[in-house]
């Protein structure tokens, strides 16, 4: 197994056991009343208040919008997206 490969299953067991945190946190706050309320947990809530302010000091538009629309998406969606990108750079270069 490659480091790529490995890296990537590591990411995607972490994306997992979020996912899995977020299930278990609505059900908890759920109480005694019958809504199911699932809430996200935010790549910029991990990162916090500096990560805003950082992004706001960019200067070029494209990238400025690029790097808000990263920090704004939920954090599983961001290890998942990393651990398909450590895959795809084992199936590129990881044979030889």
């Amino acid at each position: 197994m490659s480091t790529s490969t490995f890296i990537g299953l590591i990411l995607m067991a972490f994306a997992i056991l979020v996912f899995g945190y977020q299930i278990i946190d609505g059900l908890m706050s759920m109480g005694t009343s019958n809504e199911y309320v699932f809430e996200n947990i935010r790549f910029e809530a991990i990162l916090g208040e500096g990560a805003q302010n950082w992004v706001d000091g960019i200067s070029m538009p494209a990238i400025k919008d690029w790097a808000e629309i990263v920090i704004s998406l939920p954090l599983v969606v961001v290890l998942l997206g990393a651990a398909v990108l450590f895959f795809l750079i084992h199936m590129i270069w990881g044979h030889k």
